[in-house]
């Protein structure tokens, strides 16, 4: 890629040479012209999203909202689908479980469901 790159860079060197209109530069003085060219074009690369946050907390709070989780209305724990495991949601806890609420729609163990859907 590198050898493209240089041996356009040295045929447009060699024809802008052989214009007439324009003064005759030297090779280098051409190449960073054209660097700098691209240094202020690109000037700032835009960033992006980033990564995601892999807190526990900020998952289990993005997920739910406190109004649907602290509701005590319809939280049943149910097997997850197809019985993949999840992480429990509950803080501190790091159990891999198969069950979920079915209504936060998030892994939760036994011990953790009680503390987790209350404040």
């Amino acid at each position: 890629m590198k050898c493209l790159v240089d041996s356009g860079t040295v045929n447009a060197w060699c024809v802008r040479r052989k214009c007439k209109s324009k003064p005759p530069i030297s090779q280098l003085v051409y190449r960073r012209q054209i660097v700098l060219h691209y240094l202020e074009k690109c000037k700032t690369v835009p960033k992006g999203p980033g990564r995601p946050s892999t807190s526990k907390n900020s998952l289990t709070l993005n997920w739910v909202s406190d109004d649907i989780r602290y509701d005590q209305v319809g939280h049943l724990l149910v097997s997850t689908i197809d019985k993949k495991m999840k992480r429990c949601a509950g803080e501190g806890c790091s159990s891999s479980i198969r069950t979920m609420c079915s209504k936060c729609n998030v892994g939760i163990c036994i011990d953790c469901n009680f503390i987790f859907h209350n404040k």
